[in-house]
């Protein structure tokens, strides 16, 4: 090899063992959020707007719920009664008890105040947790005054 071509081999050489005096550094911020999600999804059945007043019902599924929460602190699922839990037909009535998901549901409280059905500290799975809102009531015991019988049920959920 020529003195040249070694001269310039190791001037190569000396420049790469050179530290590197001048630096850049850039910073990236990465972010994003979830929008939260508390929602209820709820099936009725036929049974529900056609219940058989004068016969005795026993854990009769009027509804499917499917509660829906992302919020990270939990959410809770109440239910309320606009007759107290007593399905009113002029002026007779005929009381009823209801479970949430095979639990009996607290239906001692006032018309309109609400019961707790859910009270959850953790999300739920993506697609959600299914439960059944099931109706008891015993209209065989009296003969009942013909006409309607009607109460309104309102399900609510919250992050807590």
């Amino acid at each position: 090899m020529s003195r040249a071509k070694m001269t310039m081999c190791a001037l190569v050489l000396a420049l790469m063992a050179l530290p590197c005096f001048a630096a850049s550094s850039y910073t990236i911020s990465l972010s994003g959020s979830v929008s939260p999600t508390c929602s209820l999804t709820i099936t009725t059945l036929g049974t529900a707007s056609a219940l058989p007043i004068t016969t005795k019902v026993a854990n009769s599924t009027i509804a499917t719920i499917v509660e829906k929460s992302n919020s990270s602190t939990g959410y809770t699922v109440t239910l309320s009664s606009a007759n107290g839990w007593i399905l009113l037909g002029g002026s007779s009535s005929l009381a009823y008890t209801l479970t949430y998901g095979g639990t009996a549901v607290n239906t001692s409280t006032a018309a309109g105040v609400p019961t707790t059905l859910t009270d959850s500290s953790v999300t739920t799975p993506s697609a959600g947790t299914s439960k059944n809102l099931a109706i008891s009531f015993d209209g065989s015991l009296s003969l009942l005054p013909s006409g309607d019988y009607a109460d309104t049920l309102t399900v609510t959920i919250a992050s807590k």
